[in-house]
């Protein structure tokens, strides 16, 4: 009873009854191999408490700093910790179905949506580990601490391109941007150095945030410390170089930004893959049209939103898109609470809103691929997973009634 191979068995098996007993999914699954699960449905019209994740053993006294779930199973949900000795990521279902653990506390994760038993962490260090469900708990890879890549925290990661060819892109709060192969972490393949100049000094540009527009590997948008946003390019183009596009600033905040996401729709006969969203601790969420990417500003151009909710009470840590209502967001704040938007409806205030934990800030949010879900995440270590029910349905003339909205904003 004392081998590794029994401890193996014991402990898979005992998950297996903690499922049985507690879940509505296949609770057979093995998420070492691969299979197909059914989505959920949602029938209830009313926002509902799914689950709420918390371990004494694991997540007390964490902060969750990062939410994503699996491309692959679609219950299973993946929440990254900070503060204690020992970082962790962990699927929250009672006791965690996984633990993964390394030496500098985790400050960004994501599943890999092209390897789906691949979980990507992002440490405070600037280290990338990368961890494979089928193995133990300890990275199989992570990037050297040297002078090429991140010496500095990563705050985002993001998984671009397509099956055949993609890349993790990784940005770090000293203006480092990073593009690696998850096959071979020993170096990145690129990196572009964002500074900027003012008043005759050149300083790093601290990024917090950034996010591709849905079906773009070459250009993308970063928020930063000082509440503005600016395009980066990967790579030269005709008309401008790689790096930062000094000459397009969106500004509009008054403080950090702490989250950007951009539209998920860009395909079919309506087209909103140019909108993105920001939050920022000065209480807004904004919404912003990109400037085009081929026409980029000769002299100094300064963007500003084309509409500002200001809602909030408290920072605004967090803002997400929805995947399926064209004019449906969700975001969170350090008065614990969770607001959803649907701008066809109100161009002001949330259609709803309610208070998850009143005495901790929600740090993170995450909507589930078919929209019907959301998970929330909180300064004390709770994961909260809530069915929005009816709310998350889209009329048949959603998208052109967004259209006209948007012209009238």
């Amino acid at each position: 009873m004392q081998t590794d191979g029994f401890k193996d068995f014991f402990d898979y098996s005992t998950k297996i009854v903690e499922r049985a007993l507690d879940e509505p999914y296949d609770f057979m699954i093995d998420y070492r191999i691969d299979n197909t699960v059914e989505d959920k449905k949602a029938n209830d019209n009313t926002l509902k408490l799914v689950q709420s994740f918390y371990s004494e053993e694991w997540t007390k006294d964490r902060t969750v700093t990062d939410l994503d779930w699996s491309p692959e199973f679609s219950e299973l949900m993946l929440g990254s910790y900070n503060k204690k000795k020992q970082s962790l990521i962990t699927d929250p279902y009672g006791r965690p179905e996984f633990v993964f653990q390394t030496q500098s506390d985790i400050t960004s994760a994501c599943f890999s949506k092209f390897h789906p038993k691949l979980v990507i962490g992002g440490t405070y260090s600037g280290q990338i580990v990368l961890w494979d469900m089928r193995t133990k708990s300890l990275p199989v890879q992570k990037t050297p601490l040297t002078v090429t890549g991140h010496a500095h925290p990563i705050y985002k990661m993001q998984m671009v391109g397509t099956q055949n060819s993609n890349n993790l892109i990784s940005a770090s709060s000293d203006g480092i941007v990073c593009s690696w192969q998850l096959d071979m972490l020993t170096q990145p393949q690129e990196i572009i150095e964002l500074v900027s100049s003012s008043n005759d000094k050149i300083s790093d540009i601290a990024i917090t945030t950034f996010d591709f527009p849905d079906n773009e590997i070459s250009s993308f948008w970063i928020g930063t410390e000082e509440g503005r946003v600016h395009q980066v390019n990967r790579y030269e183009r005709a008309d401008s170089k790689a790096g930062l596009n000094a000459t397009d600033r969106y500004e509009g905040h008054g403080g950090i930004i702490t989250g950007l996401s951009f539209h998920p729709q860009s395909t079919g006969s309506y087209n909103f893959s140019n909108l993105f969203l920001t939050s920022s601790i000065d209480w807004t969420v904004k919404l912003w049209r990109t400037k085009s990417t081929l026409k980029p500003s000769i002299k100094e151009e300064i963007i500003q939103p084309i509409c500002s909710f200001d809602y909030a009470n408290d920072y605004v840590l967090d803002v997400k898109w929805s995947p399926e209502h064209p004019a449906m967001f969700a975001s969170v704040d350090g008065d614990g609470q969770l607001n959803i938007f649907n701008i066809n409806q109100d161009q002001e205030m949330p259609i709803f809103s309610m208070t998850v934990d009143p005495y901790h800030s929600l740090n993170k949010l995450k909507w589930h691929k078919d929209g019907k879900k959301i998970s929330v995440g909180s300064s004390d270590g709770h994961i909260y997973v809530y069915d929005i029910g009816d709310l998350s349905i889209a009329s048949a003339d959603e998208n052109g009634t967004f259209q006209k909205t948007l012209q009238e904003l």
